[in-house]
């Protein structure tokens, strides 16, 4: 057994007319997740608590491992349909004071919803950026099967779980040599993840890469994260830094070639920059000039 995902964990147990968070809620969690850990100490049990950072960190303490962040992913998404970095920055700044480091789910499809290529308006484009904002997150990211691929689908439509399409094969997509519970996504006609292996441009080959990035080093999977000053509205930047290595990420939200930015962080973890590495993207990098503060001025990339 893997563990447990939760919906609507704060909504357990009614008292009178109060709906969620209630004493009774907590008390039940407690004890459920005292009994998952008992029988399976590396289980997983995951919250999904309708409510905001300073409500849902209590539910963590010992009552699950861990909670879904959804006004992050509300940012995430919303930032990038109007190719404005501010909305993202003021929720995931809220999201480091908050949490514990790291101490949060994210995720870009809610499956009560819709997909996110829905909700990027089919834009595979905003679907890869939103790929790498998950996965160079401090937080623990969630893929929902079929993402990685640009599935589509939505709840209110009664199409958003339809098998994973694995191949070309016309009656399951590969998905089984039975017969699955429902059939093919009527949204995701063409779609597989062997066509899409096969094409290094595709959006299932940059979430490899990407994935691989996360796993390749220390910082983008336990590192600290700093977020970094842009004087143009649609670069989004933050630092993450781990005892082994600093990463600066730098993201163009809009859709649309930036071509005069800079950055600045008035303080932060650095303290001798000789090189910069292009870990993904195109293009020449130069190292920043520091400050007596561990940060930079006007640092261009």
């Amino acid at each position: 057994m893997d563990g447990f995902r939760l919906s609507a964990a704060d909504q357990l147990i009614e008292d009178g007319r109060i709906l969620e968070d209630t004493p009774g809620t907590h008390t039940w969690l407690r004890g459920f997740y005292s009994h998952v850990s008992s029988l399976a100490p590396s289980a997983l049990v995951v919250g999904d608590i309708d409510n905001i950072g300073p409500q849902i960190v209590p539910y963590t303490r010992d009552q699950v491992d861990i909670a879904q962040e959804q006004d992050l992913t509300s940012a995430i998404i919303d930032s990038l349909n109007q190719g404005d970095s501010r909305l993202l920055r003021l929720a995931q700044e809220r999201v480091l004071r908050f949490y514990p480091p790291g101490q949060y789910l994210l995720y870009l499809t809610d499956p009560m919803q819709a997909r996110v290529i829905d909700y990027l308006n089919d834009d595979i484009d905003a679907a890869r950026l939103a790929a790498s904002l998950l996965l160079t997150n401090p937080g623990v990211p969630m893929i929902y099967f079929g993402d990685e691929i640009g599935m589509s689908g939505q709840a209110s439509l009664g199409v958003i779980s339809e098998p994973m399409q694995w191949d070309s094969t016309p009656e399951n997509a590969g998905f089984t040599e039975g017969q699955p519970w429902t059939r093919l996504s009527p949204l995701s006609s063409g779609l597989n993840v062997v066509d899409q292996a096969a094409d290094p441009d595709s959006l299932w080959s940059h979430y490899h890469t990407m994935i691989a990035l996360r796993l390749a080093h220390p910082a983008l999977q336990t590192g600290e994260m700093v977020m970094v000053e842009s004087d143009h509205p649609a670069v989004y930047s933050f630092l993450r830094s781990s005892d082994e290595e600093q990463i600066l990420a730098v993201a163009n939200l809009s859709g649309e070639p930036v071509s005069s930015y800079s950055l600045k962080l008035d303080s932060g973890p650095l303290s001798q920059v000789n090189r910069a590495e292009l870990l993904f993207g195109t293009g020449q990098t130069f190292a920043p000039t520091l400050n007596q503060n561990g940060g930079f001025d006007r640092y261009i990339p």
